[in-house]
């Protein structure tokens, strides 16, 4: 995250679990203003919520969500949300941590849809 975004970048990051949470507090630390879309534990965040929160800014740089948080087992609508940071000029930023080996995460499709960029752990 820290290559995508500059102090003053506007920033949506959906939160419903530990690593959304962190996924926020790094966005913040880049100085971004996040904008954070918060969802019980457990629950998805509704691809409308994500679309109000585009919306909301003049122009938001990074759409960024965890596919499948692992402190809840949710798995997230990715294609939905792609489509949504293409159709707003928002960079996409996925951690696809705990779901590239066990969920579909179509990156090159996707490509053709948002700029995607996967989060691997180190």
């Amino acid at each position: 995250m820290v290559n995508f975004l500059e102090p003053g970048d506007v920033a949506v990051m959906p939160n419903n679990g530990l690593f959304g949470e962190r996924m926020v507090e790094i966005a913040s630390r880049c100085g971004a203003k996040v904008i954070p879309l918060n969802a019980e534990w457990g629950k998805i965040i509704e691809p409308e919520s994500i679309e109000a929160a585009l919306k909301s800014e003049r122009k938001v740089k990074m759409l960024g969500l965890v596919h499948a948080e692992t402190s809840t087992g949710t798995l997230q609508p990715i294609e939905e949300a792609s489509k949504l940071a293409k159709k707003y000029g928002a960079l996409f930023l996925v951690d696809t941590v705990t779901s590239l080996g066990g969920h579909d995460v179509a990156v090159d499709d996707w490509v053709s849809i948002s700029v995607i960029a996967v989060l691997k752990n180190v």
